[in-house]
C-alpha cells in the first residue's frame, strides 16, 4: 500500500508540473486551470473509488 501512495504523489506531481509548464507556456487563464483542477481530482476520485 505504501508503494501505492507514493506512485500516487509521484504521479500528482509530475501532472501538476506539466501543467504549470502548460500554463506557463501557453497563458492559460485562471478559468481554464481551474477547470484542469476539478477535472484531474475527479478522475483522481474516481481511480481511488474503483
Amino acid at each position: 500500500t505504501f508503494e501505492i501512495g507514493v506512485g500516487r504523489l509521484i504521479y500528482m506531481v509530475v501532472l501538476n508540473f506539466f501543467i504549470m509548464i502548460g500554463m506557463i507556456f501557453s497563458g492559460t487563464t485562471q478559468a481554464s486551470l481551474a477547470w484542469l483542477w476539478v477535472d484531474l481530482i475527479a478522475s483522481f476520485k474516481q481511480k481511488e473509488s474503483s
